[in-house]
């Protein structure tokens, strides 16, 4: 994990916030995700759970697109979400106005999302096109 320095910023900038990630793999990326942990809802432990949502973005293969309990196929949470087709060496942007609406239900009953000042970000799970993930 890198820290990152402290800034000053407005009470939007959560919603003006951008994420780019690099694909360093030699393979097509089709779907991913990423965690975020929202610190001001608690420090994360057992003892103190705090907030968090993970942003999805693509689709699943459908060779992954399984129930893991009774291996029936699932339908796509975000269907309206587009495929990805995140090459080798090509840097994804994500932007989380896009997952405003999740993140502020997440944070419901915790804090209004201008209040927010403090998130780690962790990566999440990534498939390649070939369903290996």
């Amino acid at each position: 994990m890198q820290p990152a320095a402290p800034f000053q910023a407005g009470s939007d900038w959560l919603n003006q916030m951008t994420i780019s990630l690099v694909n360093r793999t030699n393979k097509t990326i089709v779907f991913g995700s990423i965690i975020l942990h929202f610190l001001d809802t608690g420090d994360c432990s057992s003892s103190l759970p705090c907030a968090s949502t993970t942003l999805e973005f693509g689709q699943r293969p459908a060779v992954d697109a399984f129930d893991g309990r009774t291996g029936k196929p699932v339908k796509p949470e975000h269907p309206e979400r587009p495929p990805l087709d995140w090459k080798s060496d090509q840097t994804l942007v994500i932007h989380v106005s896009d997952y405003l609406a999740e993140i502020e239900q997440q944070l419901a009953n915790s804090l209004p999302l201008t209040a927010v000042t403090k998130v780690n970000i962790y990566r999440g799970v990534f498939y390649f096109g070939d369903g290996m993930h």
